[in-house]
């Protein structure tokens, strides 16, 4: 069983749209809801882009990403509590959080898929 959960880990971080498939899916035939699938396939495969584009870049340029990645994620959500705080003149930290992860979900499928192509272009040229 824990194999089970290690391999679509792996699967799920290799290729995030299985993942989103397979939570879209699973939580449209739970609870019926179009929106509420959409947003926690969404939510959850933000983690699985995340991984998978920092071990994307880390493979094709050889050396480690992480701490770049790890500070882009802090830069942004300080963005959006500052924006948060210039126009709502409160702050509201599970809304900002809202905010950033579902930017951060499209921010991060955006560098994935670039990444794919920067790393196939990267394996036809330089081999």
């Amino acid at each position: 069983m824990i194999n089970f959960f290690a391999m679509m880990i792996a699967v799920f971080s290799t290729v995030p749209l299985i993942a989103f498939i397979c939570i879209y899916v699973l939580t449209r035939y739970v609870s019926k809801d179009y929106k509420k699938a959409v947003r926690l396939a969404a939510d959850v495969t933000t983690i699985f882009l995340i991984i998978s584009v920092s071990v994307g870049l880390e493979v094709t340029l050889s050396f480690s990403v992480w701490w770049m990645i790890f500070l882009l994620l802090i830069l942004f959500m300080a963005l959006f509590i500052i924006l948060q705080w210039k126009f709502q003149e409160e702050v509201v930290f599970r809304q900002a959080f809202k905010r950033f992860w579902r930017f951060s979900f499209l921010l991060f499928t955006l560098l994935y898929i670039l990444t794919v192509i920067f790393g196939i272009w990267h394996e036809i040229v330089i081999g």
